[in-house]
Parts: C-alpha cells; sequence; structure tokens
C-alpha cells in the first residue's frame, strides 16, 4: 500500500479491506491496535486480526480476548453505547493459516498430529469459537471461509503426502 506498512500480514489488502472498499467506508479497515486510531474509526469499524491467527489454540486465544477490550475503547472513545449495539456487521473471515503454516509451513504441530487430528482439532475450535461469538450477543455477523482447494493440492505435491 504505497509502501506504507498497513499492520496486516499480506502484501496489501485483506478480506475485510475489500468490503469497507466496496461499501465505500474506507480504502483500509484500520488496524485496532494502531496507536493512530481515532474515535472515528472505531465507529466505522476497526480490523482486529489481520493475520496469523487461526483456530489452532496455539494461534487463536489472543484475538477473542480482545473483543471486550475493544467494547471498552469504543465506550471511552466514543462515549456511545456498547459496539455490539450500535447498527453493525462483524465480518470473521478463516483461511488456511492453520494448516498451511502452523502445520507444515514451521512444522509447530507435525510432530503432536496427524493430519485428520490435527483437522479435527480446528474444527472443535472453530465450534468453540463460534459458541464464544454468539454469547458476545453480536447484531450480526458472517463467517467467510476462504477456499484453498488448490493449496492443498500444491502442499500434497510439496511434501509427498497421501490424500487429505
Amino acid at each position: 500500500m504505497g509502501g506504507i506498512p498497513t499492520g496486516r500480514f499480506s502484501n496489501g489488502k485483506v478480506p475485510s479491506d475489500f468490503l469497507v472498499e466496496e461499501l465505500r467506508i474506507n480504502e483500509l479497515l484500520p488496524v485496532y491496535r494502531d496507536p493512530t486510531l481515532q474515535p472515528e474509526d472505531l465507529i466505522t469499524g476497526v480490523n482486529f486480526a489481520s493475520g496469523g491467527a487461526g483456530y489452532d489454540p496455539l494461534t487463536s486465544e489472543i484475538a477473542i480476548y480482545f473483543f471486550p477490550f475493544f467494547n471498552f475503547l469504543c465506550l471511552e472513545r466514543t462515549k456511545r453505547r456498547k459496539f455490539w449495539q450500535i447498527l453493525s456487521l462483524f465480518m470473521i473471515v478463516t483461511g488456511s493459516n492453520d494448516i498451511t503454516n502452523t502445520y507444515f509451513g514451521l512444522a509447530i504441530q507435525k510432530s503432536s498430529y496427524y493430519v485428520s487430528s490435527y483437522a479435527d482439532l480446528l474444527v472443535n475450535s472453530a465450534s468453540n469459537f463460534v459458541q464464544v461469538i454468539f454469547e458476545l450477543n453480536l447484531n450480526s455477523w458472517e463467517y467467510t471461509r476462504l477456499y484453498n482447494e488448490m493449496l492443498f493440492i500444491i502442499l500434497k505435491d510439496l511434501y509427498g503426502i497421501g490424500a487429505l
């Protein structure tokens, strides 16, 4: 993005950025821990996890922890109601970070799990995450999974493993 760091783990935009741009809200969704964040940024939305957090317990515990903190920040800086009582949309995007990076790339979990048992761990963790989201009583939210079947085929060829 013009050679300026955006706080994202990508070379440019992440899915939530495309959404806010299409809705003509902002070009980028500001990262919620940006020290230059302004009260008006909180009203139009922020990006909680721009990369690296997945459903693996090693990567996901910190992301959900910051939701209550963000509510406090919204109240404090905007003097408005709780952020989920304001007309809002929460977009939760998941991709292939756990399989690609945590399991195959860095191989952090590879010695502890077979692919099938690691997939079971991710499914259970995803179910727990969705339950926490429901308990937050959000008005409107969208859950999106980025399909990466082609990525799995490439990984299969790279690592010479059997069918996933």
